[in-house]
């Protein structure tokens, strides 16, 4: 949502910029080769190695032959042993401009405030499900699949 409205104050203050960075955004959507996954943008995740120094080697040998091994912490973790999914970032911002923008165009700008509001009314994390939930029902099974 802070590109569709970062977006609108740029049209109106500095026109030019935002012209030359939408294209710019724009280009790199076209030239993408892979699935923006917008669910997965920006989330963390602990890095495998975080856990592999904290298991046995029993637990080891179950987490190379069964993925979904999960073995029993507890475990303790650093800044450091996260990682985030920033890769494509350009592609993903205006895949997600896109997304309000279309919402914007079907359902009205109201909408797209009524939605950001409906999604963020709680405090702590907003889940890909609760996204969709909130989100205005004609619209809601084309946000989910945006977001994959």
């Amino acid at each position: 949502m802070a590109e569709w409205v970062g977006r609108k104050v740029s049209a109106a203050i500095a026109p030019d910029e935002a012209d030359a960075n939408a294209r710019e955004y724009a280009d790199a959507l076209n030239a993408s080769k892979t699935p923006v996954r917008l669910a997965n943008w920006g989330g963390l995740a602990v890095k495998r190695e975080a856990i592999l120094r904290q298991v046995s080697a029993e637990d080891r040998r179950k987490m190379e032959t069964d993925p979904t091994h999960a073995p029993a912490g507890p475990f303790s973790f650093k800044p450091d042993d996260f990682e985030s999914d920033e890769s494509n970032t350009n592609a993903r911002y205006q895949a997600s401009w896109a997304l309000f923008r279309d919402l914007e165009q079907t359902q009205g700008d109201g909408a797209v405030r009524d939605w950001a509001t409906s999604a963020t009314s709680h405090a702590g994390a907003v889940s890909s499900s609760e996204v969709v939930a909130s989100a205005p029902s004609p619209s809601r099974d084309e946000i989910e699949n945006r977001l994959q």
